[in-house]
């Protein structure tokens, strides 16, 4: 494990932050990937037009004179893509806080797996614990939250204070008390707290409540979503590993992980730690502050 991070005070403040030279290239290949998707599907659509029939011809002639200018083509393609404000676009299909994670060795993917291992890192913690808990090995990132705490928790209250109207306003305010108890080191009461407010959205974010089961199927885990849904994606991912079923009568041993219904249904030493009140105020304010952002863009869009 690397170093732990030592103080960071300008850690809460790097959503606002402009990307590094190193971020910026891959800015740059994140925005080209996006920029020239319309152009590939018309390059393929034509080079189709171009090339069936040339190779019909080329069954009966050798003339190359027959082959479509690739090289004329190829330039017309390269001619349409154009490379607009992409720190801008990354900061709009990219959580915030990624902006000052990503680069020396943490990749977008490397963010997005973490979440899916059930650390949250969409919108918090802050960059430099972010960073940290990429680098480090999966047994010694619960370490890196709890040297990290005061950090975890000021993240947490300024992606908080951005939520200040819309649905998810009063699961932020009581999110914010979460975030009092843990820093007066309350763990357990900022645990039971953040994981009902993560039953309360999640049954609200569907139009119809059917189970946990119901709703782990509508956000399977794979790689098959939009660039646009990077945000939601990675804000919900830590929720699959959150959700996962035990039953003690069968004699399953209770989750030493985060887990929504042992921190309801299985209270005790086992489930209730410092690690998984951190991990649980992490991903509540993650969920809420994205389904704000879908809704403050929603907003942003009805009033074009």
């Amino acid at each position: 494990m690397p170093d732990s991070p030592g103080p960071e005070e300008s850690d809460s403040a790097a959503p606002d932050d402009g990307p590094t030279l190193g971020q910026q290239e891959e800015a740059k290949l994140f925005q080209a990937a996006i920029a020239i998707m319309p152009s590939m599907q018309r390059l393929l659509a034509n080079l189709r037009s171009q090339v069936g029939p040339a190779l019909q011809s080329l069954q009966t002639s050798a003339d190359l004179t027959q082959l479509p200018d690739y090289q004329r083509i190829l330039a017309d393609f390269a001619s349409k893509i154009s490379f607009p404000d992409f720190a801008e676009l990354m900061r709009r299909h990219l959580p915030g806080n990624w902006h000052g994670a990503i680069g020396d060795g943490v990749k977008s993917m490397d963010l997005f797996e973490l979440a899916r291992a059930g650390w949250p890192s969409a919108w918090v913690p802050g960059p430099k614990v972010l960073r940290a808990l990429a680098l480090a090995a999966p047994a010694e990132r619960g370490q890196v939250l709890c040297e990290n705490e005061d950090h975890v928790l000021d993240g947490c209250d300024i992606a908080l204070a951005e939520v200040v109207s819309g649905p998810s306003q009063v699961q932020a305010s009581l999110l914010s008390q979460a975030v009092a108890a843990a820093r007066q080191g309350y763990h357990a009461p900022a645990q039971a707290l953040a994981a009902s407010v993560i039953d309360t959205v999640i049954r609200e974010s569907v139009s119809t409540w059917r189970g946990y089961a119901d709703w782990l199927r509508l956000h399977p885990d794979d790689d098959d979503f939009a660039i646009g849904q990077m945000r939601y994606m990675t804000a919900m991912a830590p929720l699959r590993p959150a959700l996962k079923r035990f039953f003690p009568e069968k004699g399953h041993p209770v989750p030493e992980a985060f887990n929504r219904h042992a921190s309801t249904h299985a209270v005790g030493e086992v489930q209730y730690t410092r690690t998984n009140a951190l991990v649980a105020v992490l991903l509540a304010v993650s969920i809420v502050r994205e389904l704000h952002a879908q809704y403050a863009e929603q907003v942003d869009e009805e009033s074009v």
